[in-house]
């Protein structure tokens, strides 16, 4: 049997929607922590179990790709970094489900709002800098993600800090104090898994394996 083309634009897209399923949930979580509202947490879970079955669908789609299409060493480059961006997705997704459980056994006292919300803008900047260079292949954008995920990095840093300094007080108690840090370090861990995709990006279109380079998410 003759096997058919593969279709890079559609798998392009198909990661461009799965990326903006991550970003409305983050979108979804800043409104929370911002209006102390958690009436969006339904959409999260919704969104959660979406990026589950995309993640699913696409595991047997690539079967399908590599057994019935004409594939080159692009295209397979292409689904195998496809693999790669969509459970990096969703383990990112996964990260806001923690946090919003976090925030739910605090008994819905969100501190740190103001540095949360930070945060989470940098994630979304990280989103749209990858959404940008899957539609125009262009990897500069990726590169963004790597300088704001640094950021991030050193803002964890200096709030797991705050954060001590404020138990060893007694200013904050142990038990919130240890619901900050888990949030702060899962909100770290969203920005690791956004370079990763980033990484895979600039492998889908240039081949290039950023963590071989000295990259590293």
């Amino acid at each position: 049997m003759k096997k058919l083309d593969f279709n890079q634009e559609v798998l392009e897209q198909k990661l461009c929607n799965i990326i903006s399923i991550l970003k409305d949930s983050l979108s979804q979580l800043r409104d929370i922590i911002s209006n102390k509202q958690f009436e969006s947490a339904t959409t999260i879970f919704a969104n959660e179990n979406l990026l589950n079955k995309y993640q699913s669908d696409f595991d047997m789609e690539s079967y399908n790709y590599l057994k019935n299409f004409k594939i080159n060493d692009f295209n397979l480059r292409s689904i195998l970094s496809g693999v790669k961006i969509i459970s990096d997705t969703e383990r990112a997704s996964s990260k806001i489900i923690e946090i919003l459980s976090n925030l739910i056994e605090s008994d819905r006292e969100i501190t740190n709002s103001e540095a949360y919300l930070e945060i989470i803008d940098n994630l979304l900047m990280m989103c749209n800098s990858v959404i940008e260079s899957i539609k125009i292949k262009d990897t500069v954008s990726c590169f963004k993600t790597i300088n704001i995920d640094g950021m991030i990095d050193d803002k964890k840093k200096e709030m797991l800090q705050t954060t001590t300094d404020s138990m060893q007080s007694g200013t904050t108690s142990i038990t919130e104090g240890v619901y900050q840090n888990l949030t702060v370090t899962a909100f770290e861990r969203i920005g690791d898994h956004i370079v990763n995709i980033a990484e895979y990006v600039v492998y889908m279109i240039e081949g290039k394996n950023l963590k071989n380079d000295g990259y590293s998410g």
